[in-house]
């Protein structure tokens, strides 16, 4: 796990992670009604989220936890959460890693509990392992800018993904508190209860 396996998550959460992301409604103390966004983030996911806040209404508050999955749909979901206003939040006990930091960065407002953990790597594209070498490399780059401008445009420094760039994509980089206030990648650190 990416977090301490001694710290139970403020909401239930199923037992499996689900193989696409669900959306529900919880209430979480001293944060009110939330929006769980939990699982992988699959083909057609930006689509069925939009639909979903489309019909249930805009949250004030999405809480993330999920093992990553398709990068341009995290992009595609990040950018809808920042044009509807919304702010996010990796609460105690849940990780948002991979592909999900994307749309953690779409949050006006990104808060991340001290005992929750964001994480990034080198990311998969869809570059077929028969294309020559140079369109690989092409394809892996457009894709790199693609998510630093990302960033950018959330407000967020690009320079956090050099993490992601040095770690292999089957380990994953927990950012630290410096690492993702500097970063921007948080706007507030929830700290540990004393």
């Amino acid at each position: 796990g990416y977090t301490r396996p001694s710290i139970t998550p403020e909401i239930d959460l199923p037992k499996k992670m689900p193989d696409r992301l669900e959306f529900s409604q919880h209430i979480v103390p001293d944060f009110g009604e939330v929006l769980l966004v939990n699982g992988a983030i699959e083909d057609g996911d930006a689509d069925r989220f939009a639909a979903y806040i489309e019909d249930a209404g805009e949250p004030e508050l999405i809480a993330l936890n999920s093992p990553g999955g398709l990068v341009e749909e995290a992009l595609t979901i990040g950018r809808l959460v920042r044009e509807k206003e919304v702010d996010t939040v990796i609460l105690a006990g849940m990780f948002c890693v991979s592909a999900c930091p994307y749309i953690l960065a779409g949050g006006v407002e990104r808060t991340v509990s001290h005992d929750g953990a964001v994480g990034m790597h080198q990311h998969y594209y869809d570059a077929s392992v028969l294309l020559p070498a140079f369109l690989a490399v092409r394809d892996v780059q457009f894709g790199q800018g693609r998510t630093m401008e990302f960033l950018i445009e959330m407000g967020i420094d690009p320079g956090v993904m050099l993490h992601s760039l040095r770690t292999q994509p089957r380990r994953i980089y927990v950012l630290n508190r410096a690492e993702l206030e500097d970063s921007r990648m948080a706007t507030h650190i929830i700290d540990a209860p004393e």
